[in-house]
This record gives C-alpha cells, structure tokens and sequence, in this order.
C-alpha cells in the first residue's frame, strides 16, 4: 500500500516536473492569458459576424481572414524566431492582439462596427497571433531539458486546452450579459494581464550561426530538415490534413449547429466550444501522468480516426447533451494528435532550427484551416451544416486509415 501511495506521488509530481523551471513557468502561465483571449476571440467574432450577417458563408470567410495570416506570415516569423529575441517577438505578439481587439471593442461600443471592419480587424488579429506562434513553440525546448521535453509539451498545450475550456465559456456568457463591447473588452484586459508574465521571462540567446546569411537561404535550411525526414514530411501533410478538414470545419460549423440545428444560441456555443477544450484539458492530463508513451505514430493516427467517427457522430445528433459528450470525447483525442505531432516532430529537430520548423508546423495545422473554414462554411450554405461535417469526418477517418497502412516509418514512430 505503502510502495502503490509512493508511486501515486510520483507520478503526479513527474506529471507537472517543467514547471520546476522558472522561466518555463512564466510562459506557461503567460499563455493562459493569450489563449483565454484567443477562445475568446474565436467565438466572439464569428458569432458577431453571424449576427451582423446572418450568413454562415461569411462565418467561414471571417475565420478564413483570422486564420490566413498564419499561412502568410508564418514562414518569415519562424526565421526571425531563430534570428531575433524570441520573448521579444511574444511581448509583441501579445501587445499587437491586444490593440487589435481594443479597436474592434471601440467600434462597436461606439456604434460604428461594420462587416468589413471586422474583416480587417481579424485578419490583424491573426496576424498577431502569427509573428508570435513559432517563437512560443521554439522556446519550450530552450527553457528545459531534453529529459523534460515531452513533459513541457504536454503541459503547453494542456494550458492551451484549459484555456480553450475557459475562454469560449467565458465569451459565451458576456456575449449574452455585456453583449459584443463589453465582452471584447474583457478580452483586452486579459491579454495585458499576462504581459508582465513575459517581460520577467529570460529566454537563452538563440544559436546562430558564425556566419549570416539571407532569410531565404535560411528558410531553405529548415525546409531542408523536413524534406530529409520520410516520418517528419508525413506528419506534415497530416497536420495540413487535419487543419483543413477538422479544424477549419470545426471552427465553422459550430457557430451554425449551435444557432440552426440545436437552437442553444451564444451560451449554447460557448459551452460547445468549452467541452472540446475541456477533453483536450483532460486528454492532455492523461498523457502527462503517463510520462513516456511508446509507439507514438501508431497512437497518433489512432486518435485520428477515433476522432473522425466522433465528430460523424455529432454532425447526426440533435441531442445537445449528446453533442457536449461528443465535443469532450473529440477534444480529448485531439489531445493525443497535438501533442504527439509536436513531440515527434521537436525531438528530431536542432535547437537552432526550431522556429523555422516549427513555423512550418503552424502554416500546415492552423494555416490551412482557412481553407476549411471557406469549404465548410460553403457547403453549410449550399447543403447543410451537418453534410459539411459528415465531409470533414469521412475526410479524415479516410486519410487517417490510408497513412495506417502506407506509412509504416509513421506508424513506427516513437
């Protein structure tokens, strides 16, 4: 009983062993803030859109214009993530999405709000959330061990669902008590919250090389590592996969179920988008109590296709309590192909790579979900919402099942 207790307190204690680090802590609790504000954001945008527009083709082109920045900026911000100051290039991720938003709470509290201003406003959000996506993901492994790596990882994202859970659920709440001003406000407020968090960090200098060379050439460098690695390149293009069948379809059709097809309204898609954050929170917390997983290719696409007849399951229900169960059933799978993407692809990556590889990453999971976004969001128009999911299920489950068999250097991952 004794030797079982011990163990207990072993595992919970090696389940949060980064945040021993101090400087992994502060980002770690930074993104908190961030990540509160970015589920936030992702609801409250499309459902102001939805509500100025009542079109769910503009719901997919205003997540489109959120998301586009990430395909367009992402590759040059992975290089000045792995030439410049990494902390720096956070504080004015941080700081420039929190301006962004001011703006859009001042146009709206001052009656002046209109469609293409939200446009403009969200592709700069987007844009903020770009320059500082690879710098956050390159500093993990700068600020803790390799023995750690995979520990920090899942911690980074765990906060990430967590704040998923929060933020969506919070958004949902004040669109219906302070309505769109109040509740873009708030977000500010939290994004200036977690900047101290940021300028007490210290961050290790990048590793540069002795001798500098053009951007371009050095794009090419981290292009490079991902074209000599067959599992690595695989991974890619089921990131890119993913991004566009799951996650653009996901952030497009869930403003619409919520409204059309299961009548919840913004409370309704607040707790929906909650749920899915709330498995990813709890998916995330498995993994990190269970240290070290084997075979971590073969879980991932698992998880995949687990996932794909999950979400077949919620685009057929008009049960909202089955909906939730399905949201946190598919977020906790998520959990399992984001972290194991970012394990896989980080421990077989240099430190003085990082940034670049893994801005690559960012263009090819949160890049291409634009395109989702406009493809799902067309579809629920021209067909339905639940056609367009049952779309992006089938997709998915299919491309999973084909790389289970084709990609045995995938499969065999660990």
């Amino acid at each position: 009983m004794a030797a079982e207790a011990a163990e207990a307190i072993e595992t919970r204690t090696s389940a949060l062993d980064a945040l021993q680090g101090r400087d992994f802590r502060y980002l770690w609790f930074n993104a908190f803030s961030f990540f509160i504000a970015r589920g936030m954001q992702m609801v409250a945008v499309s459902w102001l859109v939805l509500d100025l527009t009542d079109s769910p083709t503009l719901v997919g082109a205003v997540l489109f214009a959120q998301g586009a920045p990430l395909a367009l900026f992402s590759l040059p911000a992975g290089v000045w993530a792995d030439r410049l100051d990494r902390r720096l290039l956070l504080i004015a991720s941080q700081a420039g999405s929190a301006l962004t938003t001011g703006v859009l709470a001042a146009l709206i509290l001052a009656g002046a709000i209109d469609t293409w201003e939200v446009f403009v406003l969200a592709f700069l959000m987007g844009t903020a959330m770009a320059l500082g996506q690879p710098s956050r993901q390159a500093l993990v492994p700068s600020l803790v061990g390799p023995e750690r790596l995979m520990n920090a990882i899942v911690l980074n994202n765990l906060v990430q669902n967590l704040s998923f859970v929060v933020g969506p659920a919070l958004a949902g709440g004040l669109l219906a008590g302070l309505g769109f001003g109040g509740t873009f406000l708030t977000q500010v407020a939290i994004l200036l919250a977690g900047l101290p968090l940021l300028l007490a960090m210290r961050a290790p200098p990048v590793e540069r090389p002795a001798t500098q060379r053009s951007a371009v050439a050095e794009l090419r460098e981290g292009l490079a590592h991902i074209a000599d690695s067959p599992f690595i390149r695989s991974l890619f293009v089921v990131s890119a996969f993913t991004g566009v069948f799951f996650v653009g379809t996901y952030q497009a059709l869930v403003p619409i179920f919520a409204r059309d097809v299961l009548d919840v309204g913004s409370t309704g898609l607040g707790l929906l988008s909650a749920a899915f954050g709330l498995g990813m929170f709890f998916g995330s917390v498995f993994i990190a109590s269970r240290g070290d997983l084997p075979r971590k290719g073969e879980t991932l696409l698992r998880s995949l296709f687990i996932g794909a007849i999950v979400f077949f399951v919620f685009a057929v229900s008009r049960w909202y309590a089955l909906s939730l169960v399905t949201m946190v059933a598919w977020g906790f799978g998520a959990a399992f192909f984001m972290n194991l993407t970012i394990t896989l692809i980080q421990s077989h990556t240099p430190d003085r790579l990082m940034g670049r590889v893994m801005s690559v990453q960012a263009l090819a999971f949160y890049g291409m979900s634009p395109i989702g976004n406009l493809e799902a969001g067309g579809l629920a128009e021209v067909v339905s919402a639940p056609a367009a999911a049952i779309v992006g299920a089938a997709a998915v489950g299919l491309m999973a099942a084909v790389f289970f068999v084709r990609e045995p250097e995938l499969r065999a991952a660990g």
